[in-house]
């Protein structure tokens, strides 16, 4: 067991408004002679975002019915340096939800070391109530500016010294507005800006050249069995649709949604089983397993034993750094809940979320979360590498979203619905190759997404060059 030991004033943790005496802020106070800068160094005055702040349009909007269609803009919609991808349109929310108005900057206040922080380009866009709205005086700090600083490593390291939380760990407002920012004069934050937005839009103009990994399956797919996103894509804007009673009575659930019955679902579906094709039922070697839920006494950081919750899976890969430890007890408790190599997990609640799969790969002991789904295939039936790829398909996960029950983004989806989707059903030998085409083109997928990287990198080190009064010209020549 190792032991370190630091001191620190207690007017140091004082300045948070939470009075918080965990380890982590009081090493902070007693090592860091700039405790609340975000970035130390700077030749630059200082003021809090606090002090910067001003007055904005953002608010909580109650759940129900939407006076008009808005964009929902929810975490796991926010990529590195505040990229936004899978925005989708909502009618109706089934939780409050955070209006933006004209605030400047929405930083997340849990798990803020994920670095969920955007520039709001969607003043009508809703999201979260996790959503921290800033708006700042332009006249001393220009927002773009500050939007970039929380997207910054500066940031996401320092936020986790003032969290507070084991299940849910989050950082307060209050304790935003404490920290600190320098105040290059107004002539040098322009300049610096115009040097971060451009490397930004380097980076987006590689983003949409290179694609995503789920571009990469839905090529595949439409290649290999004629599944055509761009006709999927133009039956998602058919908004009408007839039905007649005997249809709807067919249906055990007797559901009048738009969704269930919408022309894409049943285009995607047809297209799907005009393949060769059985149940997902059929190929699964046990029932699908819902997770199990989880109280904060459960936890314990120091163990190796993991909780595999919707946030290990929201980047269509598991991530190990997302998950929680359990206790030995907790694990013997639920194992009939536990994973292992080659197990799907899916999530079955939340909009944005729902339907987005990982394989949990070997050396994981865990037990999958409330809110996930557990899917065993039967490897001599289907590949579970093939059925996680099939799962990421556009047309599969459109299936999904017909299946969908529940009012705005509090939707879901159970195991009896999964059963009966189809799944592609070809030899194994065919699912192996279609695993290692699709395993190659995502490695090469990994190896050009590098240069991204670099870019990022680069805006980090123009960043804090430029906040420290250093020249950065050099790095964009």
């Amino acid at each position: 067991m190792n032991f370190s030991a630091c001191t620190a004033k207690y007017s140091d943790s004082c300045v948070s408004s939470s009075l918080r005496l965990s380890a982590p802020m009081l090493t902070r106070f007693a090592t860091n002679p700039e405790p609340l800068s975000i970035v130390t160094g700077s030749k630059y005055p200082r003021a809090s975002i606090g002090e910067l702040s001003v007055a904005s349009t953002a608010c909580v909007v109650k759940k129900g019915e939407l006076d008009q269609a808005a964009q929902l803009i929810d975490l796991e919609n926010i990529g590195p340096w505040g990229a936004i991808s899978e925005v989708g349109e909502v009618t109706s929310i089934g939780s409050n939800r955070l209006l933006f108005g004209d605030c400047d900057v929405l930083t997340s206040k849990l798990r803020p070391y994920l670095g969920k922080t955007i520039h709001n380009i969607y003043p009508e866009g809703i999201g979260t109530t996790e959503w921290v709205p800033l708006k700042v005086d332009s006249g001393r700090l220009r927002p773009r500016l500050l939007g970039y600083l929380l997207q910054s490593s500066h940031y996401v390291e320092m936020s986790s010294a003032f969290m507070a939380g084991k299940e849910h760990p989050r950082i307060t407002p209050e304790d935003i507005h404490s920290l600190q920012v320098p105040l290059p004069p107004l002539i040098e934050q322009d300049a610096l800006i115009k040097a971060l937005d451009g490397l930004s839009k380097s980076c987006r103009d590689l983003e949409l050249s290179i694609g995503s990994e789920l571009d990469l399956v839905d090529n595949f797919f439409e290649r290999k069995f004629g599944l055509d996103v761009a006709k999927l894509d133009a039956q998602t804007l058919l908004r009408e649709r007839g039905l007649n009673m005997a249809g709807i009575a067919s249906n055990p659930d007797m559901r009048f949604s738009f969704k269930f019955h919408a022309p894409s679902v049943e285009f995607a579906l047809n297209a799907l089983r005009s393949l060769p094709h059985k149940r997902v039922g059929d190929f699964i070697a046990e029932d699908i397993v819902l997770g199990a839920s989880v109280s904060p006494s459960d936890y314990d950081s120091d163990s190796d034993k993991l909780y595999l919750s919707m946030a290990t899976i929201k980047s269509w890969a598991f991530s190990r750094e997302s998950a929680n430890g359990v206790s030995e007890k907790y694990f013997a408790d639920n194992v009939a809940k536990s994973v292992r190599e080659g197990d799907i997990l899916m999530a079955r609640s939340g909009e944005g979320t729902i339907g987005k799969v990982a394989l949990v790969q070997g050396g994981i002991r865990g037990i999958c979360a409330d809110f996930t789904m557990r899917i065993r295939m039967d490897p001599q039936l289907c590949l579970p590498e093939f059925g996680r790829f099939y799962f990421m398909s556009k047309y599969f996960q459109h299936a999904v979203y017909g299946e969908k029950k529940g009012l705005g983004n509090n939707t879901n989806i159970f195991p009896v619905q999964m059963r009966e989707l189809p799944i592609i059903d070809v030899p194994l030998a065919r699912q192996r190759d279609a695993v290692d085409e699709l395993t190659e083109l995502r490695d090469d997928h990994i190896a050009e997404r590098s240069e991204i990287v670099a870019l990022r990198k680069k805006m980090e080190e123009v960043l804090t060059l430029g906040l420290r009064g250093l020249p950065f010209s050099h790095l964009i020549a």
